[in-house]
């Protein structure tokens, strides 16, 4: 009986330590039987998955995983060929990580102010989506052009969010870069550039969550009838070491439009445009402490530096 039970101890033993191993796989994208979706949905969770080539189509993942970029011909892309949000991450917990990659082309998947939503990824479960190296670029949704945070935390290393844009013929948009819409946003030595939407929040557009950016650059970001060309923030704004210039809005806070809280630490915020008031960042909470000032430098904004 001992012997038995030691058996069974064994086995059981062997079949916890094969679940905790962490498996390798391959998606070749120009092989039909290395589809990158049927690799993610045979995966075990804490799988990493090496993408190679361009995978063309709509991705979801729903557990903890890793995608590695590994092309030897350029960056390892995902192109979502204008039929919704390229990556759905819907993952409810753990921590889903992308690295190296390319995601363009998508046009967006969740319905958000009667307009799609999440042009590049959506992020729609509890868990943690971390990019690193990554580059969100070129696709086009109402909101959250590029990226649409729905819950969860969403975190970005050393990747770009740039040339994304809302959207069709008289339709209209928050969120040109990211949009903010629950969880809570880290943007490390990352940039926000070159994205465009209509109503507010040109490069980042907070709805009340956590945002906190470090040695971060936003610049070059549009609103072409609303504020925030840099930000619109109505949550709570941290921001250290880090740069707003020649993003506009057509009406207020041509850099920051602030209806929340926060601060900005030696940080600078120069050459934004605002169409009516607060070139640089305009102060709009009539209660409560707003944005503060730590060594940081809002200088030469159009037509003034602020607006309260």
């Amino acid at each position: 009986m001992r012997h038995l039970n030691a058996l069974v101890l064994s086995v059981a033993l062997l079949l916890v330590g094969g679940a905790t191993q962490a498996a390798m796989r391959t998606a070749d994208c120009s092989n039909p039987n290395t589809n990158l979706q049927t690799v993610i949905n045979s995966a075990a969770p804490g799988d990493t998955i090496l993408v190679n080539g361009t995978c063309t189509g709509q991705f979801t993942i729903s557990q903890p995983l890793t995608l590695e970029g590994v092309s030897s011909t350029g960056a390892a892309t995902l192109n979502g060929n204008q039929g919704g949000s390229v990556l759905t991450v819907n993952a409810t917990s753990g921590t889903v990580t992308l690295n190296d990659l390319f995601i363009t082309n998508g046009t967006g998947t969740r319905l958000f102010e009667a307009n799609t939503a999440g042009g590049g990824i959506y992020h729609t479960g509890a868990s943690t989506l971390t990019l690193n190296e990554v580059t969100v670029r070129l696709n086009q949704a109402g909101s959250g052009s590029g990226i649409d945070n729905e819950a969860g935390s969403l975190i970005l290393t050393h990747s770009s969010v740039n040339h994304n844009q809302c959207c069709a013929s008289g339709l209209t948009g928050v969120g040109g870069g990211i949009l903010m819409d629950g969880g809570s946003l880290s943007l490390t030595s990352s940039s926000v550039s070159h994205n465009q939407t209509v109503v507010n929040g040109g490069g980042i557009y907070n709805n009340g969550t956590q945002v906190t950016l470090s040695n971060a650059s936003l610049r070059g970001n549009v609103v072409t009838a609303g504020g925030g060309g840099g930000i619109w923030n109505f949550g709570t704004l941290t921001i250290h070491s880090s740069k707003l210039t020649l993003n506009t809005a057509s009406t207020n806070g041509g850099g920051i439009d602030n209806f929340g809280s926060g601060s900005l630490t030696n940080s600078i915020v120069t050459m934004n445009t605002a169409g009516s008031n607060g070139g640089g960042i305009c102060n709009e909470k009539v209660a409560g402490t707003p944005l503060t000032l730590v060594d940081t430098t809002v200088v030469d904004n159009t037509p003034n530096d602020f607006c309260q």
